[in-house]
Order: C-alpha cells, then structure tokens, then sequence
C-alpha cells in the first residue's frame, strides 16, 4: 500500500521544500503539493523538493 501526503499550500517559499522533505524522509513515497495560487515560489520549491501536485487557480 502507498501513502499519500496531500499539502496545501499558500506563499510556502520557504519552508514548503523542508515540509516536503520531512515528509519523504519520514518514508512517504508520494507527496503532492497543492499550490493555492500562491504569488511565491512555493510551486517551483516543493517540484525541486521532489512533490507532485498542481495549482489551483486564483
């Protein structure tokens, strides 16, 4: 069985790549980040971070 963590996020840059890193590190294989029209970086850091996920749009 896979876990999912599901994120949401808004103006995370930051602090989403460490929260998804944690994440990972705590063994979940798949974390997605829902950026929720986020006028920061938070989408481009939490890919870099290794998350899945999408935007909504604003």
């Amino acid at each position: 069985m896979t876990v999912t963590a599901v994120v949401p996020a808004h103006n995370e840059e930051g602090r989403v790549g460490a929260a998804v890193a944690a994440l990972r590190g705590a063994g979940l294989e798949q974390v997605l980040v829902v950026d929720d029209g986020s006028t920061d970086g938070t989408g481009p850091e939490a890919r870099r971070a290794g998350a899945g996920g999408g935007r909504l749009p604003r």
